[in-house]
């Protein structure tokens, strides 16, 4: 499914949507719409001529790596507050964990020992 894209909307049309009231509810719209261009939620530009935005062509974002770098950023972040959290609730024993492979290596050790001095 492609989307068509709008490239001029009146600003009359978005004061109608957005139902100021006011006295003068063109120059509101032009307001709220300069202040979303402003703040780059909409990539457009303001024909005051006319009295409309232009929208910008946007290509499409799904022919891009886009969305799948987005979601490969959010899974990372979701395994990263996974495995903190579980390093909290079960913080790991570095001690223990070296104890643990010292004895391993004592008990080889052993197990070598004995085979070489009974011939095995």
């Amino acid at each position: 499914m492609q989307c068509q894209h709008l490239l001029r909307i009146l600003l009359a049309d978005v004061a109608e949507k957005l139902r100021l009231n006011s006295a003068s509810p063109v120059a509101d719209a032009e307001s709220i719409v300069t202040k979303a261009i402003c703040g780059g939620t909409i990539d457009a530009t303001l024909d005051h001529a006319n009295g409309w935005m232009v929208s910008k062509e946007t290509g499409d974002i799904y022919c891009t790596n886009e969305p799948q770098l987005a979601f490969n950023s959010r899974i990372a972040f979701c395994l990263n507050t996974h495995n903190e959290g579980m390093r909290e609730i079960f913080p790991p024993n570095i001690q223990k964990e070296k104890e643990s492979a010292v004895k391993m290596r004592e008990t080889t050790a052993g197990i070598r020992s004995c085979k070489a001095y009974c011939g095995g």
